[in-house]
């Protein structure tokens, strides 16, 4: 039998203690969520009150749901009756993809085991527009969004299964459209993608973990991509450990100005 368990910890308000368990479970709160799995959650102050509001999208042995859980100031969330597409084995991600000051909302997946993708505009009053695009759906994807080309407007990287091969993308937005950019990068799934400036040269490099096939063999891999501008990057020759079915994420953990990251 799978368990499915959606879980909520809060930052304990205690003195600092390496012994101390520093989170503790809120159940109340956590009881206040759906129970997915084979999806992804997300964080975002869509309706800019001064608190973060819950993306998830999923499946259970009951139904596949994609919501927005509003936080109602620390005390509990309440789902949004919105029409979003039903996704499961899916991705989502926040962006604000018009420069408008508002959090709008990129979701990938299945319906039906065909895969989809979809945008929506937030249009500030807790409801959303859906945005017309050619980006491909993606099953188990990983999104990200960031200005590649540094030209003020974010861009999406898409990684994820399509027809039972690999695919990874980026979509160059042009503020009312996206188009696909044509590179290099490997076609992954089963993986994940970070951006970073690890090279602290103002644009955001790309780290990329997952499988690949060739011929009739499967791959794992670990890549980094240095950006060198106009959406051209260049392999970086890092002997990184291979791996996929994998999580990235940058940060500076030593606070000496450049970015390292965990896998």
């Amino acid at each position: 039998m799978k368990i499915f368990l959606i879980t909520i910890f809060v930052l304990a308000q205690l003195p600092f203690n390496l012994f101390a368990q520093p989170f503790i479970k809120n159940q109340e709160l956590s009881d206040s969520v759906i129970n997915l799995a084979n999806g992804k959650a997300s964080w975002a102050d869509f309706d800019q009150d001064g608190d973060h509001d819950l993306l998830i999208s999923g499946s259970n042995p009951e139904i596949n749901s994609t919501d927005i859980y509003r936080n109602e100031t620390g005390t509990g969330f309440t789902k949004l009756y919105l029409s979003f597409p039903s996704l499961y084995h899916s991705c989502v991600s926040w962006m604000d993809f018009n420069n408008d000051n508002y959090t709008d909302i990129f979701l990938s997946g299945l319906i039906d085991e065909e895969p989809f993708s979809f945008i929506y505009k937030n249009n500030s009053n807790q409801d959303f527009t859906e945005i017309p695009s050619l980006i491909p759906g993606v099953k188990n994807g990983s999104s990200i969004w960031g200005d590649l080309d540094n030209d003020g407007l974010q861009d999406l990287v898409l990684l994820g299964e399509v027809n039972d091969e690999g695919f990874t993308g980026i979509f160059h937005n042009s503020g009312n459209s996206f188009e696909e950019i044509e590179t290099s990068l490997p076609q992954l799934y089963d993986g994940e993608i970070a951006l970073g400036d690890y090279d602290n040269d103002m644009d955001l490099d790309i780290l990329l973990t997952g499988s690949y096939k060739s011929g009739n063999e499967i791959y794992k891999t670990l890549q980094l991509y240095r950006n060198d501008g106009d959406f051209s990057f260049q392999l970086t020759n890092n002997n990184f450990f291979q791996m996929n079915h994998s999580n990235v994420a940058w940060g500076d953990f030593d606070n000496d100005g450049d970015l390292d990251f965990l896998i």
